[in-house]
């Protein structure tokens, strides 16, 4: 049975997209798959398919607004979720707001992950002071 992405997890994988198109555009060095393999260790029940179609579908979204994209991830996915088309458009600070709203909605249905205590780099204590 299919998972829904939650806001939380795809506003992770946006800002692990993120990072390494920094990196990319650095023309330093990263490993897609060790990204890759940290996000699968997070999230059970996720398969290294539907992480790629997912990075397919940020991609997807980035072309879409006219946006740099990650080699290696095609965008060609057009059933993507919409909701990347309004992270495209967000800057971090409202990204991160989206970021602690979710968790705090999963923590009152009881669907708090204790995995989610940063995003980025940053504690989610400095976003919700």
């Amino acid at each position: 049975m299919r998972k829904p992405y939650t806001k939380t997890e795809m506003i992770r994988l946006w800002h692990a997209y993120l990072e390494m198109l920094s990196l990319q555009e650095g023309q330093q060095k990263y490993s897609k798959t060790a990204y890759r393999n940290v996000h699968l260790q997070m999230h059970e029940g996720r398969t290294r398919g539907s992480y790629e179609a997912f990075m397919m579908n940020i991609s997807t979204a980035r072309d879409k607004a006219g946006l740099p994209l990650l080699k290696g991830y095609k965008p060609s996915m057009p059933n993507y979720n919409k909701y990347l088309d309004k992270l495209c458009v967000m800057n971090d600070t409202e990204r991160a707001k989206e970021f602690v709203d979710d968790i705090k909605q999963q923590e009152a249905t009881g669907e708090s992950r204790k995995d989610y205590i940063t995003y980025g780099d940053k504690k989610l204590a400095e976003y919700t002071a």
